[in-house]
């Protein structure tokens, strides 16, 4: 009698820990299919700080640009990797903004978005940066309408997410690809004019 409830026990147990993968694997499924994957970046506090800073797309360039001259340590006009972590890291962010190598990879597009030297001039830095700000404006969208369909299920604060979330997919499919990144392309196809740039 004694083994029978243990074996129920152990089956129980077994059971339980697979009905919470399950869950757990079915929950990451669905942040994948919406777009969420509950990863974040390194550089995410400074683009939450732009987003609530500025009212004009001019307003934001220009903090682009002030934040450009404090990372440039060296003040050569041009960002590598390890001055643009350290000038990150002497930021006053909290959790500090520690860039990887494979994030700085990420952010520039496996380097596309760099200059021919590999490093992030105040154009490439301005195009970076509006891109990260654009991604993480989607995924806080993304968050916020998870969110709403958790929690509070108002019909109207679904529909804003909703919507811009409509309008910024709209204009990414929109936009042509960044200067950098076109310039790149242009001299891969030595100078022919790629089809729809």
């Amino acid at each position: 009698w004694t083994l029978l409830q243990v074996q129920m026990a152990v089956l129980l147990d077994h059971f339980i820990s697979g009905y919470e993968d399950s869950k757990e694997a079915h929950a990451g499924k669905m942040a994948n299919r919406h777009g969420r994957r509950g990863r974040r970046l390194a550089i995410d506090p400074i683009l939450q700080s732009l987003c609530s800073g500025f009212d004009t797309v001019e307003e934001l360039r220009e903090h682009i640009s002030t934040l450009f001259q404090v990372v440039d340590r060296d003040m050569q006009g041009e960002l590598s990797y390890e001055e643009l972590r350290g000038g990150l890291l002497k930021l006053d962010c909290d959790p500090p903004v520690d860039l990887t190598r494979a994030e700085f990879a990420e952010i520039t597009d496996n380097m596309g978005l760099c200059n021919e030297r590999g490093r992030l001039g105040k154009a490439e830095f301005q195009e970076v940066l509006r891109v990260q700000l654009q991604s993480f404006a989607q995924r806080q969208i993304v968050d916020a309408l998870a969110l709403a369909d958790e929690q509070c299920k108002e019909k109207h604060f679904t529909f804003v997410c909703t919507s811009m979330k409509v309008v910024l997919s709209a204009a990414e499919e929109l936009a042509p690809p960044p200067p950098a990144l076109q310039n790149k392309l242009q001299r891969a196809t030595n100078g022919a004019h790629p089809p729809g740039l």
